[in-house]
């Protein structure tokens, strides 16, 4: 009887190893894509697919003999579990995993001589922790380490922060010796906000960028306002056109008023010599009295 019993598990045991052995054959699929060849699994229809969709993430699904990226929705089998791509030459291309559509773990792309490109790490389809890039001799050129919301690149002329959201980047640029001498800020890929020039650290020379293009300092700004305005009243002044100045009313009054002034100074011109003429006989007659 325990004989029996044993002979029945060891049946069932290999009977699941044999239908899972077939589901995994069942999931597998293999095409040839963009000149390569593709082999990857998807997601078995019994287990639970995405409840919701990150409108910020890219899912790939496999329909038609196809494999496509959809940000924020699929419309196929979602790709679940391990990922290959070779070049023609046959020597590996792509290599990395998906759960439930999105990219997940480590991802490593190849030259079809074989040397390294790029070694990046996902989870749940965004870039997270060190990116490693490599040149075509195999070497570390530049390295990235990707923050939910921020990143930072450096390689040997440089080293950029950036932020996902806005788009905005600082930009530190290095000699050969590793020491910065420019600081530049960027948004969108062009030049936005103050950008410094530096000599053994210290700045030495600041420039302000708005879309790309310099903006024109405040003193320039207000020397040419001033110009405008002395333009202005000159042409007011040629016309006669009111304004801040004197306008031709004013310039009237101001000529009545000296000419007052003028009449005034000739009245008492006149009076000062008939005042001295009435005193004088007055004198003469103490005179005669003495």
């Amino acid at each position: 009887m325990q004989y029996l019993i044993g002979l029945i598990l060891i049946l069932n045991t290999t009977f699941s190893f044999d239908q899972k052995i077939l589901k995994d054959i069942h999931l597998k699929r293999s095409l040839k894509q963009e000149g390569e060849q593709y082999q990857f699994t998807v997601l078995d229809k019994d287990e639970k697919g995405v409840r919701s969709y990150k409108k910020d993430r890219f899912y790939y699904w496999y329909k038609a003999q196809h494999v496509i990226a959809t940000q924020g929705a699929s419309s196929g089998d979602l790709l679940h579990g391990g990922f290959e791509a070779y070049h023609d030459n046959k020597q590996l291309s792509k290599k990395g995993a998906f759960s439930k559509g999105l990219k997940s773990g480590e991802w490593l792309y190849w030259r079809q001589d074989g040397t390294l490109i790029t070694a990046e790490h996902w989870k749940k389809g965004r870039l997270k922790g060190t990116e490693t890039n490599y040149d075509k001799e195999g070497n570390v050129f530049q390295t990235t380490r990707h923050k939910r919301l921020s990143y930072k690149r450096e390689n040997a002329d440089s080293i950029v922060i950036g932020k996902k959201l806005s788009g905005s980047e600082t930009i530190l640029l290095k000699d050969s010796l590793g020491k910065i001498t420019r600081i530049e800020k960027k948004k969108d890929g062009v030049l936005h906000g103050k950008a410094k020039d530096l000599e053994n650290g210290k700045v030495v020379a600041k420039t302000s960028y708005k879309n790309g293009q310099p903006v024109i300092k405040k003193e320039t700004e207000n020397k040419a306002t001033e110009e405008e305005k002395t333009t202005d009243t000159e042409k007011r002044r040629q016309w006669n056109i009111p304004g801040k100045k004197k306008t031709e009313e004013g310039e009237k009054s101001d000529r009545r008023k000296e000419k007052v002034k003028q009449e005034e100074v000739q009245k008492e011109k006149k009076e000062k010599p008939q005042k001295t003429a009435g005193k004088a006989p007055n004198k003469s007659n103490s005179q005669k009295k003495n």
